[in-house]
């Protein structure tokens, strides 16, 4: 993403280190949701597992939720950030 994509006017001698500046911003960022993705995305392969242990009726029922949110909000990430990156990785409705 650069500067001119956000809809900064900006003089020529300061495009490219406003460039690279957006690029190492925007990396970090990427690398940000990503982390959090696969935080989330743990939690809920955890919460999935101690599902399958339980036999009381209202705990599966609360760890099924609990797993359908994290799972959730990972998935929201992880589109969020495949936006981000301008690309299609294959994950789609």
């Amino acid at each position: 993403m650069t500067p001119e994509d956000l809809g900064a006017v900006v003089a020529d001698d300061h495009t490219d280190a406003l460039r690279q500046e957006s690029e190492k911003i925007a990396g970090k960022i990427d690398e940000a949701y990503g982390k959090l993705a696969s935080k989330l995305r743990g939690k809920a392969d955890k919460a999935k597992s101690t599902m399958e242990t339980k036999t009381s009726a209202k705990k599966r029922a609360l760890l099924r939720r609990r797993f359908e949110l994290y799972a959730d909000a990972a998935n929201a990430l992880e589109m969020r950030a495949a936006e981000r990156r301008g690309s299609d990785d294959g994950k789609s409705d």
